[in-house]
């Protein structure tokens, strides 16, 4: 597994500088935020990535979801509950609704007794 940093565009020189100093390759996109689209772009030209996993939390996730570039979801359910008001569900697109549909494409039991379940985007 590889580390690219994304950042927006007023990073710190000395940020910049400490990816550097570690070897962590970058890309800069955006003002504020994230331009997902020209990040997209830049991974493929630049590292030759097609296909990115994003294991984030509910708001990165929903980021993804916002933009419609989400073509597959891995969910997995493990056999354990936890009551939290405090957590987020899968996606939080932060009050945008997004209406995507997707399908299953296969569904796994692992052997802890969870369940694995792979969605694909419908077309």
């Amino acid at each position: 597994m590889h580390t690219i940093e994304v950042v927006t565009k007023p990073v710190k020189k000395a940020y910049l500088a400490y990816l550097q100093s570690l070897e962590i390759p970058y890309i800069v996109s955006g003002e504020t935020d994230f331009n997902f689209e020209d990040v997209l772009r830049k991974l493929k030209q630049h590292y030759q990535i097609d296909t990115l996993a994003v294991c984030g939390g509910a708001v990165i996730n929903g980021a993804f979801l916002k933009t419609h570039f989400v073509d597959e979801i891995s969910l997995v359910i493990a056999p354990h509950v936890r009551g939290d008001s405090t957590k987020k569900a899968a996606f939080d697109t932060l009050g945008t609704t997004v209406q995507d549909t997707f399908k299953i494409k296969a569904v796994k039991q692992p052997a802890d007794g969870g369940l694995h379940v792979t969605f694909v985007k419908a077309d």
